[in-house]
């Protein structure tokens, strides 16, 4: 489960065509497992056929399914100035502890802030008001299976977030319990992930060996 680092000037546009230069091979597709942002990149990469099977884990919405909620909304108020102006984010301790870090064990807490790295400015942006659109009925045509993973308690995207997504794709929805936005790296993450590896191998059971990308 990994991620892809979005350089402070870059926007999700630019974002996206690096991960399809990336993984770009002739007459081969890809069964993507991607988180937060990635969740995104991956839709549009499933969207212009490069996957073969896509698992989206607690998934930055497309266009029409809002991110904000009060709560972040009213957090992101003090980046305001950062995010319209399309510079880097670094994010502040305390929002990072209580949005992100809610289930990681309180005496690691410090130590994975600390890799934290400024963050897009234009990416939020976009993330925030829904600038990247995704048209589901190509995913579907594409013939590329979805499975969207979220959490009970992910306090920056919020399992409501997670199922509307999921009825866009009309895809199944797995939940995991007890467990926060970072579910890749929390206490108890191999239960998902290996739901996520059955998954994947009885969508793809007809299809040729998969070559696994990761965001």
């Amino acid at each position: 489960w990994g991620r892809e680092k979005v350089e402070s000037t870059a926007g999700l546009a630019e974002a996206i065509h690096r991960v399809r230069t990336r993984l770009r091979a002739p007459e081969m597709r890809f069964d993507i497992v991607a988180h937060s942002m990635g969740g995104l990149i991956a839709q549009k990469l499933a969207e212009q056929g490069d996957a073969r099977a896509a698992v989206l884990v607690c998934p930055c919405p497309p266009r029409g399914i809002s991110l904000l909620t009060g709560p972040l909304f009213r957090r992101q108020l003090k980046y305001a100035f950062a995010i319209m102006r399309s510079r880097a984010v670094k994010p502040r301790w305390r929002d990072v502890r209580d949005i992100l870090l809610n289930h990681i064990p309180q005496s690691e807490r410090r130590t994975a802030f600390e890799r934290f790295v400024p963050d897009s400015g234009r990416a939020g942006r976009e993330m925030s008001f829904g600038a990247i659109a995704v048209k589901e009925n190509d995913v579907r045509a594409h013939g590329c299976p979805v499975l969207v993973v979220s959490c009970d308690d992910d306090r920056f995207i919020p399992l409501r977030i997670a199922q509307k997504v999921a009825t866009k794709f009309r895809a199944p929805l797995f939940v995991a319990r007890k467990h926060g936005h970072l579910l890749p790296v929390e206490p108890g993450w191999q239960d998902p992930a290996s739901f996520v590896a059955d998954w994947v191998a009885r969508e793809t059971a007809s299809g040729l060996s998969p070559l696994a990308g990761r965001d």
